[in-house]
């Protein structure tokens, strides 16, 4: 920790460093699935060619067993990428499976959009900036009347000392590992690769350190720069796909 400036500068370097570690490491065992799953083919076709033997009969069947447990897991991991949660009234896994998870990214990109005067765009950078302008006037700020809102806000319920005192507070260890536990599962992870399943899971071995992380930062008043960080996504919804009013951010 003391190469760095801050610990909000050796967390993200250390974020960095696991997202590469686990890429490798799922590669890796990705890797060697294939090799176990091609041997197993390999295996199949020759006792296949080899005849009815009592032996090879046996052998057959437990390769067999093998080869479809080892595409069920990867059935399910597809699905789950896919978003799907159960398969159960599927079909054994087939390349249908594993065309899931294709399909639904594609469903999820805006290949084309088109323009008010009715001219389409396709390239990337021209439907980007086309979003970008869209959305930015949907959302801009509009004029507001001060003394408008100064008599909206006085009758609002205010919070009492007590109430202050204890909001104020400085941040617990034990204040955040409940919060960590609380985290809904299941949903994606943002730019580093690290989702609630490794917070909870890791939380012995890196939970002192986060803590130590967002103490610097309340007393600096900034975030790290990986946490102040975050990606739009649009997602589609029902009508034209090609009109970006259909699309919700």
């Amino acid at each position: 920790k003391t190469q760095y400036k801050s610990l909000s500068q050796w967390w993200d370097i250390g974020k960095i460093q696991i997202k590469v570690f686990c890429q490798s490491y799922s590669a890796c065992i990705k890797s060697s699935l294939d090799n176990v799953m091609a041997q197993l083919e390999r295996e199949i076709l020759q006792l296949n060619f080899e005849g009815d033997i009592v032996d090879t009969t046996k052998s057959l069947e437990h390769n067999k067993f093998l080869l479809r447990n080892l595409l069920e897991e990867r059935a399910q991991e597809m699905l789950v990428r896919a978003r799907f949660l159960t398969f159960n009234s599927m079909d054994a896994p087939t390349s249908f499976f594993f065309d899931l998870e294709k399909k639904a990214v594609e469903k999820k990109i805006l290949g084309c959009l088109k323009l008010p005067e009715g001219r389409r765009i396709t390239d990337g950078h021209g439907i980007i900036s086309y979003a970008l302008s869209f959305y930015e006037d949907l959302y801009r700020a509009e004029p507001c009347d001060e003394e408008m809102a100064d008599l909206l806000l006085q009758d609002l319920p205010q919070f009492s000392e007590g109430d202050k005192s204890m909001l104020d507070k400085l941040l617990t260890f034990e204040e955040l590992s409940v919060a960590v536990q609380e985290m809904s599962s299941g949903k994606a992870p943002g730019l580093d690769g690290l989702n609630a399943e490794f917070y909870k899971h890791f939380w012995p071995v890196i939970g002192r350190d986060l803590f130590s992380v967002f103490m610097e930062s309340l007393n600096r008043g900034t975030l790290p720069t990986s946490l102040r960080r975050a990606v739009v996504t649009l997602l589609p919804k029902k009508g034209d796909l090609e009109d970006i009013r259909c699309w919700r951010p």
